[in-house]
């Protein structure tokens, strides 16, 4: 009964610790889209709050209820995490435009923001950007529709076009850079150093052209990798009719030798055990897709580089995603360890629902109120932007950044789409004549099904042991295929699935590298003829740089007499220096022959020093050798005066004894003499 008490009560402690962050928002009255985005989020954390508490009878009860948790877990995390980056993002983004539309409207128009109240609310909202936010606006629509699936492969493909736009943006900043830099060396007269510039940016184009042919041809591969998948995924669905099929072999089998096993033998092993393993590899099989399918959607998303403030805020949702998976993909070894484990999880798995609702409702609510701001900016600075073509153009993009809910990003999945259909249509013929192949393995299998019960009729009748193990090593092959088919199926799926992302991150990346071309070919395009302008100026240049290098080849004849004249003097000094070095090499020689003698002198000292070392050590060896025999001699002496010692004292003794013997004699004589 107490133990009863105490689970009631902390079932009703866990309800109360989230209903006081839950139940207080489920009423925005902000927007229409705060509305609905919050409602869709309360039906995931209703429904997770649900499989987290929900309770068991038995420790067995609970650890497989948490093993069928498991993997719808791991799918709202997963839903979480998506949601809250794209809005992340989405804000990011908002807050860029903002910050973007305020700072393009203070140069021209100082005077008339001063009166604007919407200006002085942008000016309240301090965002961290680090690049510029123009790159941002081809990707405001792929970014609506946040809790759909099928706008998040065109979410991933954003990523990778926002950061090669960035990147492209930079390096045409950086052309820029150096073009002007070019002109100041022009201006100055650099003229060798800004030839070989040229040179080297007109290779750098060339390289650049290659690259996008070479993007290209990968593209064209990678089509014909995704007809090829999609031809796969054909016959991963006939995979799955095999399946059935050879699960019915296996239920049959199951049923007539169970009846044999009860009949026969009770030392081969029962079909119950070999399904109870069944059953635990497929848990093994289904932990591993689990562990899979997550590291897809998740570990692409590690490395944002649209801005600090969005790093920062994703490595934190980051950290909390992987304390949770760890919370859910962690295993025990026995039934009453799993059920343990689940409750100490629990108030920790409903904490981190607790952050992940307390975040995504704190960034919709921040994002419903950059996206309030954007629209009344545009309607502050609608009067403005028609007297100007700059600010209505900049109005535009404006209106196109702030559509949120508009579905811009349909062109994109339609053609995706598009493709996808028709390499469908192309492969339906072979999709029927595959079924068709299955169909006839099927009825195969069906005719080898009544063989296998004709057989196991016989078998109960005679030879009951041997046709049991024929039956038992028929359902081994079969549940072998079985595995290795189901091995192969989540490979098939998720290399088609890694082939469509990439392809289309390809296809995004091919458009804007050919925009980001032709838009630098447009910019060099007048350089270029002002720089070849500049090259005639050059060639005159060079051609006067001709005539001077004339005048000072003449000077460098003269030079060279000068240095023949040397070069004599130097001959003579030369003859001398041999002299000197002959007599030098003499003293050389006589040198050696003294140094030979000294050595000879050396090695003789060095024995009669050995010698003397050695008669040292012997002379020590035979002093030690007088003095060990003096301490034998003096002991040998003590140890005679002992002896003699001794013998004093045992003459001394048998002295005594004697004298006593002696009196004890004389005294008895006289006594027998006075008797007589």
């Amino acid at each position: 009964s107490q133990a009863l008490s105490k689970k009631q009560f902390k079932k009703s402690m866990t309800k109360k610790s989230h209903s006081w962050w839950w139940d207080s928002h489920n009423c925005p009255k902000n927007s229409k889209w705060l509305a609905q985005n919050l409602e869709k989020m309360d039906d995931r954390v209703k429904h997770m709050l649900k499989l987290i508490e929900e309770d068991a009878d038995s420790f067995a009860k609970k650890a497989q209820m948490y093993y069928q948790k498991r993997p719808e877990l791991i799918h709202l995390v997963e839903e979480f995490y998506r949601m809250y980056r794209a809005l992340a993002e989405r804000y990011d983004q908002a807050s860029g435009e903002l910050q973007k539309i305020h700072l393009s409207g203070i140069q021209p128009q100082g005077s008339l923001e001063k009166s604007s109240p919407a200006s002085q609310e942008k000016s309240s909202h301090p965002h961290k950007e680090e690049e510029d936010s123009s790159s941002l606006s081809d990707s405001d629509s792929d970014s609506k529709s946040v809790p759909d699936h099928s706008s998040v492969n065109d979410e991933d493909g954003d990523e990778a076009l926002i950061r090669r736009m960035a990147d492209l943006e930079i390096e045409l900043q950086e052309t820029k850079e150096k073009l002007i830099h070019l002109q100041q060396e022009c201006v100055d007269g650099d003229n060798n150093t800004l030839l070989q510039k040229i040179t080297v940016y007109e290779g750098e184009l060339k390289e650049a052209n290659i690259k996008i042919r070479m993007h290209e041809e990968e593209i064209a591969i990678l089509k014909t990798e995704l007809k090829s998948c999609i031809s796969s995924e054909a016959e991963t669905q006939l995979i799955g009719v095999e399946q059935e099929s050879l699960d019915l072999v296996k239920e049959e089998t199951k049923d007539a030798a169970a009846t044999l096993f009860c009949s026969t033998t009770s030392d081969l092993l029962t079909f119950s055990d070999f399904f109870y393993f069944q059953t635990l590899r497929k848990k093994q099989f289904k932990r591993s897709t689990t562990k899979k399918s997550h590291s897809w959607w998740w570990d692409s998303h590690n490395c944002p580089k649209n801005s600090k403030w969005l790093a920062e805020n994703l490595e934190k949702m980051d950290d909390r995603v992987k304390h949770m998976l760890k919370l859910i993909e962690e295993d025990a070894d026995s039934f009453a360890k799993k059920g343990q484990m689940y409750y100490q999880k629990r108030p920790e798995l409903i904490h981190l629902v607790e952050e992940f609702y307390r975040m995504y409702r704190a960034l919709a609510e921040r994002y419903d109120q950059a996206s309030g701001e954007l629209q009344k900016n545009q309607q502050s600075q609608g009067s403005l932007d028609q007297s100007s073509p700059t600010s209505s153009r900049r109005h535009k993009e404006e209106e196109e950044s702030s559509s949120w809910t508009d579905p811009g990003s349909d062109s994109d999945s339609k053609s995706v789409d598009d493709h996808s259909s028709a390499s469908d249509e192309d492969g339906d013929e072979a999709l029927i004549r595959e079924l068709r192949e299955a169909n006839e393995k099927i009825r195969m299998q069906e005719g080898e099904i009544v063989n296998l019960k004709v057989e196991i009729q016989s078998c109960m009748s005679s030879g009951a042991e041997e046709k049991l193990k024929l039956a038992q090593n028929d359902a081994d092959t079969l549940r072998n295929k079985l595995n290795a088919e189901k091995k192969e199926v989540p490979k098939l799926v998720e290399r088609l699935a890694m082939v469509k992302t990439s392809l289309q991150d390809r296809d995004n990346e091919v458009r804007s590298l050919k925009t980001a071309v032709s838009d630098a070919e447009e910019k060099i395009f007048p350089e270029k003829a002002q720089i070849k302008g500049e090259m005639s100026k050059l060639v005159e240049e060079r051609r006067q740089l001709g005539e001077q290098l004339r005048e000072l080849e003449s000077h460098i004849r003269l030079i060279m007499e000068e240095k023949a004249g040397i070069e004599e003097k130097l001959k003579g000094e030369s003859e001398k220096i041999s002299v000197m070095k002959d007599e030098s090499n003499v003293l050389r020689d006589e040198i050696g022959k003294r140094e030979e003698k000294i050595k000879e002198m050396e090695k003789h000292m060095k024995e009669l020093h050995m010698e003397h070392v050695r008669l040292r050590r012997r002379s020590s060896e035979l002093a030690e050798e007088v003095e060990r025999t003096r301490v034998a001699a003096s002991e040998a002496a003590e140890q005679k005066r002992e002896a003699i010692r001794q013998l004093c004292m045992s003459l001394e003794y048998y002295k005594d004894g004697y004298d006593r013997l002696r009196n004890v004699v004389t005294g008895h004589k006289r006594g027998v003499v006075l008797a007589s």
